[in-house]
């Protein structure tokens, strides 16, 4: 039996960009995905530009639209943030996933896909994993398997006040509507407790989707939603899914286990976004991994880089999220063009540090 330096399991963006930044550093990594690809998964699909900084690469085959136009709706009321440039990226993630796997098999990764990991056996010295199919052995695993992780079992708890519910829906319209939303989100404040909905362009149809921290009945959510803000669908599918924000996981490592993405919880607390976040939590595990094979401690490595880098940021934007608890006061900021340049561009920890000073610093900015 072949031994790989890493394993990775889960063929996501935190994994097949995991396996990536290993690959690409030399390392033998072998890439475990329980499904076929490519595979369908519910994703609002909005990515900010600077995950091409964080990846080295550029995504455009697989960007479905280029957003520059950001309209924000209270109850009756609505506020547009215009842009001379995009400021996200929506895709779909059946085609992010198929061009990250890509890249991980042109650095080097071995691909296997139809491959569930089912149970974890770790040693002294090396990690089992065992599949539907197979057992395969290394001496540092990454779980990159979501919300339901195999992997997270044997690294930690999840805190249940953490996971916020989704609903989404891909939505086929008539051609007129669609070319209207070309270019344009749109963000409902408050559209449900703790949270809010969304209509995002793709190069076809729309996302629409709501989600909320502890939120239930999302399908009902989802319906009112989709009736107060458009017509009638051509064609719609809808997708629910659960999944922990930053601060639902206290431990990402133990061991020869480590967990990135929304395994380890990562997912934005503000926007509940996970695509950038499950990226950059797989290069700073790749780091860490890298470092470990010099024998130096997994454990500290990780979390160092963890705490150092991201958390500032997450725990930035969990304090931010007050704006669920003033909807409407929230709203009126925006109307006067507050934050309009660094909500979308810039940093968390910046805009909560101004808050925390006071709005002294900020203007309404014009382009």
């Amino acid at each position: 039996m072949r031994e790989y330096d890493v394993i990775v399991v889960g063929a996501g963006p935190s994994g097949s960009a995991s396996a990536y930044f290993l690959a690409r550093e030399g390392l033998s990594v072998l890439l475990l995905e329980k499904e076929r690809l490519p595979r369908p998964k519910v994703c609002a699909g909005a990515v900010p530009l600077a995950v091409e900084g964080l990846l080295g690469f550029g995504v455009g085959e697989a960007v479905e639209g280029k957003v520059q136009a950001v309209t924000w709706i209270w109850r009756s009321d609505r506020a547009t943030w215009r842009y001379p440039e995009p400021v996200l990226y929506t895709v779909m993630r059946d085609r992010l996933d198929a061009l990250l796997v890509s890249k991980a098999r042109a650095a080097g990764a071995q691909v296997l896909e139809g491959e569930r990991a089912v149970r974890l056996d770790e040693g002294r010295n090396e990690v089992l994993v065992f599949t539907e199919r197979g057992r395969y052995r290394c001496k540092f695993l990454v779980g990159a398997d979501g919300a339901g992780s195999i992997v997270a079992r044997y690294v930690g708890d999840v805190d249940p006040r953490r996971v916020v519910s989704t609903a989404e829906a891909e939505i086929w319209m008539p051609y007129e509507f669609l070319k209207a939303c070309r270019g344009r989100a749109f963000v409902e404040i408050g559209a449900v407790p703790r949270g809010y909905g969304w209509v995002f362009p793709k190069a076809d149809h729309l996302s629409a989707g709501i989600g909320g921290l502890g939120l239930r009945g999302v399908r009902k959510h989802l319906e009112g939603f989709l009736r107060s803000r458009l017509p009638g669908p051509v064609r719609m599918e809808v997708r629910i899914w659960a999944y922990p924000l930053w601060g639902a996981r206290r431990r990402w490592v133990r061991g020869r286990m480590l967990l990135v993405g929304d395994a380890g919880a990562f997912a934005n607390p503000l926007t509940g976004a996970g695509i950038y976040t499950g990226i950059w939590s797989g290069l700073l595990a790749a780091e860490s991994l890298k470092e470990a094979l010099s024998r130096r401690d997994l454990e500290d490595a990780y979390i160092r880089r963890v705490l150092g880098k991201m958390a500032p940021e997450l725990y930035a934007a969990r304090n931010l999220g007050l704006v669920y608890a003033f909807p409407g006061l929230t709203f009126r900021v925006f109307q006067l063009g507050l934050f309009r340049r660094n909500f979308l561009r810039g940093s968390y920890l910046g805009i909560w540090r101004h808050l925390t000073l006071g709005l002294g610093g900020y203007t309404s900015t014009q382009f």
